[in-house]
């Protein structure tokens, strides 16, 4: 009985149990299998990154040329709208002295002015702003003049030649004297963006104020007792 109870035991503890050498192998292959989806989601997520990397150097690039690009671009062209200074006049600004000439040929400065209060007035012949203000400039001008003051009324057209500008006077009775800035030099040197635009300027020279768009009756008269 001692005997067989031994060999049974032996017998007992050298058998595996049912199914143990296939769940071994199971449990081997889901291991490799995890393994490799691993590294598979390594794999991607290194190319991911080495992808955005690359995207994100070429971008960087890319700005770099385009600024250097600009950079060389206004060094080329000194003379260019970008390079030069764009710093408007305003209130306090000494006038810029100009010439020009008139319809009629004669050659016009402000400096000719100079110890006068002096109204320009940018304006030319279909600017709708501009018709609505002509009536009442010319009025108070003429008003001025009948009253002996020394006040300067100096209108400034930057668009229609001279023919133009002498029939407009004509037809709409204007005494002011006219200048022409064809090419819009004046205009320019004044940073003058829309019209109508007036400039009132001192007896000294000053710019005292800056009227954009049509200049009401009342205020045109504001304006010029401040420089007078």
């Amino acid at each position: 009985m001692l005997c067989g109870y031994v060999m049974i035991g032996v017998a007992t503890s050298g058998t595996d149990s049912p199914g143990g050498e296939d769940t071994k192998t199971r449990r081997e292959g889901t291991e490799e299998t995890w393994v490799s989806d691993l590294d598979t989601r390594r794999g991607k997520t290194m190319a991911q990154k080495f992808e955005d990397g690359v995207a994100y150097r070429s971008i960087i690039t890319l700005a770099i040329m385009g600024t250097l690009a600009i950079i060389i671009a206004g060094l080329l062209r000194p003379n260019s709208p970008q390079a030069t200074s764009t710093i408007a006049l305003q209130a306090g600004s000494t006038a810029p002295n100009f010439t020009l000439t008139t319809p009629g040929g004669k050659r016009i400065s402000l400096s000719d002015y100079r110890g006068k209060p002096v109204m320009l007035n940018f304006w030319y012949a279909t600017c709708p702003g501009c018709l609505t203000e002509i009536p009442g400039i010319q009025k108070f001008y003429a008003t001025q003049h009948t009253a002996g003051k020394d006040a300067v009324i100096l209108g400034m057209n930057i668009l229609d030649n001279a023919q133009t500008v002498a029939q407009f006077v004509q037809q709409h009775g204007l005494t002011y004297p006219m200048a022409l800035d064809q090419n819009q030099q004046v205009m320019t040197l004044y940073h003058v963006n829309s019209t109508p635009a007036s400039y009132f300027i001192d007896r000294q020279g000053i710019i005292r104020s800056i009227v954009i768009g049509p200049v009401e009756d009342i205020a045109l008269q504001q304006h010029m007792v401040q420089i007078s």
